[in-house]
C-alpha cells in the first residue's frame, strides 16, 4: 500500500493537470474570457467617459483663460499708472511720468521682439539647409572625381 493515497492517481501532483474527460477547465477559460470581455469593455465605457469630462473641463479652461486676458490688461495698465505715478511724485514731472509709463510698456516689447528674432532662427531650419549644403558638396566632388 502506498504511504499517501493521492499519489497513485495519475496527475495528482500536478495542480494545473485537466482530467480528459473533464471539460471544467474549457468552462473555466470561457468565463475568464467572458469576464476579460465585460471588464474591456467597462474600461472603454471609462475611457469615454473621461475622455467626455476632459473636454468639458478643457472648455471651462478656455473660457477662464479668456475672462483672465481683461483682468491681466488692467493689472498692467494698473502697474504702469503705479510705476509713472511713483516717478511724478517726487519730482512733479509729466514728462518723467509719461516716460516711465512708455518704457513700462516699451521694455518688454522690446524683449519679446528680441525673443522672436531668436526663436524665430530655427524656422529657418538651419540643421537641414547646412546637411543638404554638404550633401550638395559631397555629390559634387564625388561627381568631379567620378569625371577624371
Amino acid at each position: 500500500m502506498n504511504p499517501v493515497p493521492e499519489e497513485s492517481r495519475p496527475g495528482s501532483g500536478d495542480p494545473g493537470a485537466v482530467d480528459p474527460d473533464s471539460q471544467t477547465g474549457i468552462h473555466e477559460w470561457l468565463d475568464w474570457a467572458k469576464n476579460a470581455g465585460a471588464t474591456a469593455g467597462d474600461l472603454i465605457k471609462l475611457m469615454f467617459l473621461e475622455l467626455k469630462l476632459a473636454m468639458s473641463d478643457t472648455r471651462r479652461i478656455v473660457v477662464l483663460g479668456l475672462a483672465m486676458v481683461p483682468l491681466a490688461l488692467l493689472a498692467w495698465i494698473g502697474l504702469s499708472v503705479l510705476l509713472a505715478w511713483w516717478a511724478y511724485v517726487p519730482s512733479e514731472s509729466v514728462t518723467l511720468a509719461l516716460c516711465v509709463f512708455l518704457a513700462v510698456q516699451v521694455v518688454p516689447i522690446i524683449i519679446m521682439l528680441s525673443m522672436i528674432k531668436k526663436y524665430s532662427k530655427s524656422l529657418s531650419l538651419p540643421s537641414t539647409k547646412k546637411q543638404m549644403a554638404a550633401f550638395k558638396e559631397g555629390f559634387q566632388s564625388g561627381s568631379e572625381t567620378a569625371d577624371q
